[in-house]
C-alpha cells in the first residue's frame, strides 16, 4: 500500500473515532416520539439530582437530530442521539420554541 493511501486511511479512522466517541449511538427513525426519549432518559436516571438535557438541531437535509444527555452535578454521564424526519406532537411540545430544554423526571 502506498504511503498516501495509508495516511488517508489513518486520518479517516482517527476522524471517525473522534466523531463516534462523542455520541454513544445515533438511531435513525422516521418520526421520533416523546415516549422513546422519555424511556431512554428514565432508564438512565439514577437519583433525584439527575437532569436530562435535550438539544434539537435542524440538519441541512431537512431532518432533525435530537441529542439527549443525562447530567449529575454538572457532569455528563451518558448521551445518545436520534436522527428523524419528524417529531410527534408531545416531543414538539417539550421543545416549544426552544432548541434546548432541560428535563427532570
Amino acid at each position: 500500500m502506498e504511503p498516501f493511501t495509508m495516511m488517508f486511511l489513518y486520518v479517516g479512522y482517527r476522524l471517525a473515532k473522534v466523531m463516534f466517541e462523542n455520541i454513544d449511538s445515533i438511531v435513525e427513525t422516521a418520526q421520533l416520539a416523546w415516549n422513546t426519549v422519555k424511556s431512554w432518559l428514565s432508564a438512565r436516571f439514577t437519583g433525584e439530582h439527575d437532569i436530562g438535557n435535550l438539544v434539537k438541531e435542524r440538519m441541512a437535509n431537512g431532518s432533525f437530530r435530537v441529542v439527549a444527555g443525562v447530567f449529575n452535578s454538572g457532569t455528563m454521564r451518558e448521551r445518545t442521539a436520534w436522527e428523524c424526519k419528524d417529531m410527534d406532537t408531545d416531543l414538539l411540545k417539550q421543545f416549544g420554541s426552544k432548541d434546548c430544554v432541560e428535563v427532570r423526571l
